[in-house]
């Protein structure tokens, strides 16, 4: 998984991002059926001295379900 966060104005900043990732029951089909998933992000940051942000993410991933999200704080 990879995200590229970047700062547009004020308190706003956006993020980029990508991942790929499978599971299984069994190690030995592990990687038999990676997904991948990209998608971008607006962050609005509520809250200065702890980086609390509001998140709204897009995503588009290889089954070619687009998904919205909006969430508080980071995922990490």
């Amino acid at each position: 998984q990879m995200e590229l966060r970047f700062p547009i104005v004020w308190r706003i900043g956006g993020t980029a991002f990508v991942g790929a990732g499978n599971a299984d029951d069994h190690f030995e089909h592990l990687g038999d059926n990676i997904r991948i998933a990209e998608g971008i992000g607006i962050r609005f940051m509520v809250q200065t001295k702890q980086k609390i942000n509001i998140r709204f993410d897009f995503t588009y991933n290889s089954e070619k379900d687009i998904k919205k999200y909006i969430k508080i704080k980071e995922a990490f």
